[in-house]
Parts: structure tokens; C-alpha cells; sequence
């Protein structure tokens, strides 16, 4: 099966700060309270929402042929955009259907770059549930959308200690694919961190995010082969901050 690929972005953010008077209170509030994510000031790009409604899409009916409801946000390298793509699609899911309840959770245990871009590096998430200081509920984040929760990486995140919880990882993320309808799951690098994604093997499918201008064939080639190994099969492939034509070696559609 090839990977359909499809462009993330033209050259512009995903995300897009909404910056008017409302907005400003709101991140005051939330600043002040600390209750809640910084996705009250952030949406998706309006000229960006189809690419984002037809990658979800995707990746809802390619998982439903598997039989699975939980997505892996994957990239081979640092700087690809794949934390930005994961909360797009959270962000668009959540919009689309106000009726299934999304969880967009940290598991990059290196960089943390979820929480960072939405604020909530400095919150309990994930390494302290894993750490059994706080319970799963506690460390969820409710978002603007109502039915849009966010699992933060925590502090510190696990860094190596990330391959001494493998079966506690794994038994988090089968909780949460009970809890909600549909679990979103930002994954670390793979090329520096090829096994910090098994315990999400047999679980989750997989979306490849790749950077226009720097994916290169063999480095794409093995992060899928990688993802297929560990029963991650990718279903999508996003070609992020794409300003030309995407190469016909990336391009195929099944």
C-alpha cells in the first residue's frame, strides 16, 4: 500500500495565533488560572482548514480498516512540524465533530514539543502519571473545545527513563483509547529514538510528517519501514510547509 501524501501546509503555519481583543483577555484568564490549554488563543489557518479536513479524513478511514481509533504522530528528524500537524488535526477533529471525545496526549519524552508550542511544558502529564504522582484525570487538560483534552508530557519529561515504562506507557494509552473516541499521540524523532514508539505497536496507526525542501527519499523510506516494523502501519503521509510541487516518489495514492 503506498502512502497518500498530502499537503500540510503552503509555506505558512498550521496553527494561526487569533489575534484580537477576546483572544487576549482569554490568555490572560488562562494565564491567571492555569486550568486550561493555550489553544484558547490558537486555531488552525482558515486557508489551511481543507488540508487539515482532508488528512483527518484520511487517517479516520484508513484506521477504521484496521480497526483502531489511535493515531501516532510521527517525523524521522527535530524540526519536520509534527507537533504543530498533531494539534491541528486535534484542533479539527474536535470542530468537526462536537459529539467524539479527543485526547491529543505528549509522548515525545525528548523534546516535549506539544506542550511547549501549547503552553503546558511547565504542567504534571505524562511522566508524572507514569511516576504514579498523579492520576490520568488530574493530569488532562481541558482545551476551548469542549470535547478536546490535552496530556502534557509533564516535568521532567522521561527522556531515557522512557524505555523502563514501556508496559506502564502502554497500559496509559489503551486507558485513554477507552476513555475517548479518538487518542492522538505526538511521537519523539525516530531517527534518534527508533524504539520509543513500541509500546504503541498493534494500538495506533501512523501519520508521517515531513518537511517540503528536506525529506529525503531514503530517510522517508526507513521511518516508514520503522513505523511497519513496530505494527505502527502509517496510513498518511503530510508534507509540511510545502511551496512547490511534491516529488512523484513521494506522491502516490492507493
Amino acid at each position: 500500500m503506498g502512502l497518500f501524501a498530502t499537503a500540510a501546509s503552503k509555506s505558512k503555519p498550521f496553527l494561526a495565533a487569533r489575534a484580537n481583543e477576546r483572544c487576549g483577555a482569554e490568555a490572560r484568564a488562562q494565564t491567571e488560572t492555569a486550568d486550561r490549554s493555550d489553544f484558547a488563543c490558537w486555531s488552525v489557518a482558515a486557508e489551511l482548514e481543507s488540508a487539515a479536513d482532508l488528512l483527518w479524513a484520511r487517517v479516520r478511514e484508513q484506521a477504521a480498516r484496521c480497526g483502531r481509533r489511535c493515531l501516532l504522530v510521527a517525523h524521522w528528524g527535530p524540526g519536520e512540524g509534527a507537533s504543530t500537524v498533531a494539534a491541528a488535526l486535534a484542533a479539527r477533529a474536535a470542530e468537526l465533530n462536537g459529539m467524539a471525545r479527543i485526547c491529543l496526549a505528549d509522548f515525545d519524552f525528548f523534546g516535549a514539543g506539544l506542550s511547549k508550542l501549547i503552553g503546558l511544558n511547565s504542567r504534571p502529564g505524562l511522566a508524572d502519571v507514569v511516576a504514579d504522582s498523579v492520576p490520568p484525570d488530574a493530569a488532562l487538560v481541558p482545551t476551548r473545545w469542549h470535547n478536546l483534552h490535552v496530556l502534557p508530557a509533564g516535568q521532567p519529561p522521561l527522556g531515557q527513563k522512557a524505555a523502563c515504562h514501556f508496559q506502564r506507557c502502554r497500559q496509559l494509552v489503551e486507558q485513554l483509547s477507552l476513555d475517548f473516541d479518538w487518542l492522538l499521540l505526538d511521537g519523539p524523532a525516530l531517527r534518534d529514538h527508533q524504539n520509543c514508539s513500541l509500546w504503541a505497536g498493534e494500538l495506533a496507526v501512523s501519520l508521517l510528517v515531513v518537511r517540503a525542501g528536506e525529506a529525503r527519499k531514503q530517510a522517508v523510506a526507513k521511518a516508514a519501514r520503522i513505523l511497519r516494523l513496530m505494527d505502527l502501519p502509517p496510513v498518511a503521509l503530510a508534507l509540511n510547509r510545502r511551496r512547490y510541487y511534491i516529488p512523484q516518489w513521494l506522491y502516490k495514492r492507493t
